[in-house]
């Protein structure tokens, strides 16, 4: 009996939390067929998600009776729920997320790379992105050529982060407020940097939820990555704000953390590339 009294207290209070907090989740590509998720780049497949599982995802956040929040009512005033991010700009934005958001009468922030835009032939055209601010998607900044914030001057971080937000702007007929670090690397002169800037919210691929506090204060905000492995078992998890999950996901994080400081950003991601370019044995 005292077991159950204290169950029902930690899923109380696990309630309490989910009514006062917002759930960044994050997104990359989305693919329908297995040859388009072999077609993107090794480094890339382990971010797709495939429509179905989306899908899916969706419906098990309204059966978690936790609210989608359009990020336009972020700009006013704090909302909890779940707030669905995607990071690059890949063309299964438009292709795939748009139809099967506006379907579902949903919104959501795509932050967006423009010299990927201009470059790869597998991310969005200008004019679909557009066509995406139009249908009341967030057009946001991804920075301008997806370096590493941490790893360039003031300079170069004012020149990516500035123009970036003129491009999307001019190219999408919209408002540019929010930013998203490419590869989650940012550090406290990047935040001041991206505030002169106009940019009122920056998002980080640090592990956590949000709070009143991180928009009221301009915080670094946090985010969940969601991965083509990820469980259903584990969105879950996420999107309620399982403690048991969160505080797994900031140690394996924290580990993260320490090897880019021993290699360095850019030994970080070589490895990284190096890792994802191993292909599992076919039994």
């Amino acid at each position: 009996m005292a077991k159950n009294i204290i169950q029902n207290g930690l899923n109380l209070a696990s309630e309490n939390r989910e009514q006062h907090e917002l759930v960044a989740i994050m997104y990359h590509a989305l693919y329908e067929t297995d040859a388009e998720l072999a077609a993107m780049p090794d480094e890339e497949q382990p971010y797709a998600v495939s429509v179905n599982n989306f899908k899916t995802q969706l419906d098990h956040i309204e059966a978690a009776g936790r609210k989608i929040v359009n990020p336009a009512e972020l700009k006013s005033t704090f909302q909890p729920g779940v707030l669905l991010t995607f990071d690059d700009g890949h063309e299964s934005f438009h292709r795939y997320a748009l139809p099967i958001l506006a379907e579902r009468n949903l919104s959501a922030i795509f932050f967006i790379t423009p010299q990927l835009i201009e470059s790869r032939s597998d991310f969005c055209e200008w004019s679909q992105l557009k066509t995406m601010a139009a249908a009341g998607m967030a057009i946001q900044s991804h920075g301008l050529s997806h370096r590493f914030i941490s790893d360039i001057s003031d300079h170069e971080i004012n020149d990516e982060l500035q123009t970036s937000k003129r491009m999307i702007e001019d190219a999408c007929d919209t408002s540019v407020y929010a930013l998203s670090f490419p590869g989650g690397r940012y550090h406290e002169r990047a935040l001041e940097i991206a505030s002169y800037q106009g940019y009122t919210q920056c998002y980080t691929s640090d592990i956590g939820t949000l709070t009143r506090d991180h928009f009221d204060n301009q915080h670094p905000l946090p985010r969940l990555a969601i991965k083509r492995n990820t469980t259903l078992a584990t969105f879950d998890q996420m999107i309620t704000a399982k403690r048991r999950w969160l505080y797994k996901a900031k140690a394996m994080a924290t580990g993260k953390k320490q090897a880019k400081r021993l290699l360095g950003n850019r030994g970080y991601h070589h490895l990284y590339q190096a890792v994802s370019a191993i292909k599992p044995k076919k039994r």
